[in-house]
């Protein structure tokens, strides 16, 4: 189930659905960068889903430079 805010486990399983195949190493990699912005609780991750989507179709700062 998609919701707009998500664990990070919840965000490779909402993406699958929409058939983009990550890992979730890599998106935690990402968060852990900051290419991605993230919620704590604690220390789980939420991610607000717009913002995973914008971040793979523009690709991170490194990837251009």
């Amino acid at each position: 189930m998609k919701y707009m805010t998500n664990s990070i486990r919840q965000t490779v399983a909402a993406l699958r659905e929409e058939g983009i195949v990550i890992s979730e190493n890599a998106l935690r990699v990402w968060v852990k960068k900051g290419d991605i912005p993230a919620v704590y609780s604690g220390t789980k991750a939420y991610l607000w889903y717009p913002n995973v989507i914008e971040f793979l179709k523009r690709g991170s700062a490194a990837q251009a430079g």
